[in-house]
């Protein structure tokens, strides 16, 4: 069984601008690098592998700053959402020394388990007023 993809043929120019046309019809379209080379490895007849070695060894260079360019674009039109730094109140970002980010996460895994300490007993004292509310609601019944 041969292969039926040409192998050790030269490069033409049009072979050349329709790789280039494409990566750059990919990178527009938010598709990788190796999605364009397999639609020109189709279209040529040769290997994805060898379309991304003739890209990475001749024609990457010649379109580089173009491509960076693209892929900033595209970056930017898919950043709809803004994500914050959170805020460390107390604590000099500049500055900040290992001690100081401790007793910040101390204090923090402190107020947690306050937290969850104060949601217990508010948890047991709901149920005791639900028992409660029950009971006055049955002698009220009798």
């Amino acid at each position: 069984m041969t292969n039926s993809l040409s192998k050790k043929r030269t490069w033409s120019a049009d072979e050349d601008n329709l790789l280039k046309e494409t990566v750059i019809g990919a990178i527009k379209e938010g598709k990788t690098l190796l999605d364009a080379f397999e639609i020109v490895a189709a279209k040529l007849n040769r290997t994805a592998g060898s379309v991304g070695f003739r890209w990475n060894k001749k024609l990457r260079k010649e379109i580089d700053v173009d491509l960076k360019g693209l892929k900033k674009s595209k970056q930017n039109e898919d950043q709809s959402i803004e994500v914050k730094e959170p805020e460390f109140p107390n604590i000099s970002k500049s500055n900040l020394t290992y001690d100081e980010v401790i007793n910040f996460l101390t204090e923090k895994k402190s107020d947690k388990q306050q937290y969850e300490e104060l949601k217990a007993e508010y948890d047991k004292l709901k149920e005791k007023l639900n028992s409660l509310i029950e009971f006055v609601s049955n002698l009220q019944k009798k």
